[in-house]
């Protein structure tokens, strides 16, 4: 039996009769942290010493409190303990984690961010087998950029307001997000005036230990030379009006989102945020590692879905969760999803419902037989029929470099890990190729977008609905054509991907984004018989798109590509860009599909693409029965062995077995060191080469004393001592040119393994 959760007024759990955040008075309820969203006069609350605090500041009354420390647990009801861990969100916020010797372990989050803040505890991960979690920023494009850039672009705000003689007014809530304003570089930096309620709530942070760098209480008289920081609520009462020069920012995730200062009516918009953004939703759910995830508040739906994409059972609370169903409505090419039964007329053409094997032995390296295996996987719910998919469309393809190509771009890569080759193409230079293509513009973009809320599901909408209007198909990706016209001039088909001439076309209704790029050509016998694309040709188009200088002539390459190709398989041409495919499929099941396919066995694939870190040359060494020889090589990063989590010490013994090596764990990014002869470089745990931002760690190497690869952690270090990760994260993405790095910010790296020796 499992927890029985219901939603209304909060969160109710019945079997153990206690509310979670409820919303209204109620007996029983455990209060996540102190915001008056959270927060009502309940008989009974269970809530972390902060909160406690807190909470008798804003919501007086009388009351039973149950204050419980984090990380100690007390019996909650006779069979169920809890268990209150910090969620990072404001000081003093809690995750409650339940334990049922029958419902398993439930964690429910409350409002958590997984990014360490300066004036709150620092979000635990404990593992659950039931998640219950806020999904505020649930969708893939709200992704927060570096606390440390978004504070320096604020302080720089600040200053040149001062500067020009106005007064910077930063509006956060006033507790939590004015609080770690205050205590951030910025705050440090410039004197600081608060509103009353932000005043009175940073009081109450320092009788809990909290320290500040100086602040006052606003004063109109003395305010020139101070920035205020008051509630958003603020900016529409008469406490602005006090301020009669005044230069005005909105601190919120929500600046993400295009037109921010016009709906905060503000001079401008900084990305910060008390919650985790759509990377650290992600990230929390796989430390958690939950086997049911139930989403709440903000995009929860979204979420959810994605979760299901990566085969997690997901579920969003407090709105209506639609299953992922096919369009209909339009079938230029063929394709028929996995619901539709194909016609009796058509049996050449590929069917994602049936196992690729079942498709025309004729064109088993058609790209699109590569999209039909990815639709039928997504819609595959069971871990081994996923592997006997993958395995069938793998044993199809006869020539090896075909599924070396295949097996590679099913994780989601263009390029193996230790490639060099990037293709350095984002979803924006994407959706303008998009967009190139089907003549739409930013508005109709972000309709269809609201309906799928995934870039590459938008696209396959809006191509198919433009292959009806025009019913037209462009030339091979390699066919010879004179040049187009284009907007940006210099910038021609270096690449030879264009296929007509453009130059008598009319101009187009809508043109948003200001270039142009060759249109499809019209109609005839020749180009509406054109062969389907092939996985070699696809190959060639990486390459290209690689090998391209600049966005302009990627995106001209890639809209070429988008003309020829059907809607579901220009989908996953563009996933396999982005590098997530979102069909639930994770590297392991392609490592075990490839033994399947091979008759070789799983360790021996796993160990394969670990030592080489390319899982194309992998495919090529199981069918030659040759996976004994890939060893580790100088400078070919190996791929990273990583930890997994145990919620106890006693877990970890029991799976261990006595005795244990207990070791610190470094605060700095996980890196590979490969030293042959005068050659040093180091390699990040994405396998990228980082040796140009540490060109001093590369010449200390230099002096050992064999050739070696290392694996360990590379740390900032002064004075023999680690320092916070905050300092490395100075360096990381600038290059060791900046004459005075190495000295402002000294590195070291300490090595766990030796993994090659001479």
């Amino acid at each position: 039996m499992t927890w029985d959760v219901r939603f209304r007024n909060g969160i109710y759990l019945p079997q153990i009769d206690w509310w979670l955040d409820a919303r209204h008075p109620v007996a029983r309820s455990f209060v996540s942290h102190a915001h008056f969203d959270h927060l009502a006069p309940h008989r009974e609350v269970l809530l972390s010493e902060g909160t406690a605090r807190l909470m008798r500041a804003r919501m007086p009354a009388e009351r039973t409190e149950h204050v419980l420390p984090f990380g100690q647990t007390e019996p909650l009801t006779a069979d169920t303990t809890v268990t209150l861990y910090p969620a990072g969100h404001i000081f003093g916020s809690a995750q409650a984690l339940l334990d049922h010797p029958e419902h398993g372990r439930l964690l429910y989050t409350g409002d958590f961010k997984l990014r360490p803040g300066l004036s709150a505890e620092t979000c635990a991960t404990p593992r659950a087998d039931v998640l219950i979690m806020e999904t505020t920023y649930g969708r893939h494009h709200y992704v927060l950029p570096p606390t440390a850039q978004v504070l320096a672009d604020l302080l720089r705000f600040c200053r040149a307001a001062l500067d020009e003689g106005d007064t910077p007014v930063l509006f956060g809530y006033s507790l939590g997000k004015s609080q770690e304003l205050l205590s951030s570089r910025a705050g440090a930096a410039l004197p600081a005036m608060l509103h009353p309620q932000t005043f009175r709530l940073t009081q109450v942070y320092e009788e809990l230990g909290l320290t500040f760098p100086p602040y006052r209480a606003f004063d109109p008289a003395e305010l020139p030379g101070h920035v205020v920081i008051c509630p958003p609520q603020a900016a529409h009462s008469t406490f602005l009006k006090k301020i009669p020069r005044r230069r005005t920012a909105v601190i919120t995730g929500w600046a993400l989102d295009p037109g921010a200062i016009h709906r905060y009516q503000c001079d401008a918009a900084f990305p910060l945020s008390d919650h985790a953004d759509y990377a650290d939703l992600l990230r929390f759910v796989e430390l958690v590692q939950p086997t049911r995830v139930l989403t709440l508040h903000g995009f929860a739906a979204d979420f959810a879905r994605t979760l299901r994409d990566r085969s997690i059972e997901a579920w969003a609370l407090d709105a209506p969760n639609q299953t992922e169903l096919p369009l209909q409505q339009s079938n230029p090419i063929g394709y028929f999803p996995p619901a539709v039964a194909r016609p009796p007329d058509s049996p050449d053409q590929p069917n994602p419902s049936n196992p690729p094997s079942s498709l025309s032995p004729a064109t088993p390296a058609a790209f699109a037989h590569f999209a039909a295996t990815a639709e039928a996987v997504k819609t595959e719910p069971g871990r081994l029929r996923k592997i006997e998919l993958l395995a069938d469309y793998l044993r199809s393809l006869p020539d090896p470099a075909d599924a070396a190509r295949a097996a590679l771009w099913l994780t989601g890569r263009a390029f193996p890990q230790n490639a060099e080759q990037r293709l350095n193409l984002g979803w924006a230079a994407m959706k303008r190729a998009v967009l190139d293509v089907t003549r739409l513009n930013e508005g109709d973009w972000r309709t269809t977008y609201r309906r799928f809320a995934d870039s590459g599901d938008a696209a396959e909408a809006v191509l198919a609905a433009h292959r009806i209007q025009s019913s037209t198909t462009s030339a091979p990706f390699t066919s010879p054509a004179p040049p187009a016209t284009l907007a940006h001039p210099a910038q021609s088909n270096p690449k030879g991907y264009f296929t007509c001439d453009d130059s008598a076309r009319p101009p187009p209704q809508s043109n948003p984004i200001g270039y142009f790029v060759p249109s499809a050509p019209a109609p005839s016998a020749d180009n509406a018989t054109a062969p389907p694309a092939t996985l070699a040709e696809v190959a060639t188009l990486f390459n290209a798109l690689a090998a391209a200088r600049g966005p302009l002539p990627k995106i001209e390459l890639l809209a070429a590509a988008l003309r020829r190709l059907a809607p579901v398989e220009s989908k996953y041409l563009l996933k396999i860009i982005s590098g997530d495919l979102r069909i639930g499929l994770k590297e392991g099941l392609v490592e075990e599909a490839i033994a399947a396919a091979t008759a070789r066995p799983v360790a021996a694939v796993r160990e394969a693409n670990m030592l080489g870190g390319d899982l194309a040359a992998v495919v090529h060494a199981a069918r030659a029965d040759t996976l004994d020889r890939i060893t580790a090589r100088v400078f070919h990063p190996l791929q990273f062995m990583l930890a997994s989590p145990e919620p106890t010490a006693t877990a970890i013994l029991t799976r261990l077995g006595a005795p244990v090596w207990l070791e610190e764990k470094y605060d700095g990014i996980r890196c590979q060191l490969h030293k042959q002869g005068d050659r040093v470089e180091l390699f990040s745990r994405d396998l990228n080469r980082i040796t140009p931002n540490f060109p001093d760690l590369a010449a200390a190497a230099r002096a050992l004393p064999a050739d070696v690869i290392l694996d360990g952690e590379l740390l900032a270090w002064r004075d023999e001592r680690a320092l916070p990760f905050a300092e490395l994260q100075k360096r990381l993405g600038r290059h060791g040119d900046d004459f005075f790095l190495g000295a402002e910010i000294p590195v070291s790296f300490t090595a766990y393994d030796l993994l090659w020796h001479n």
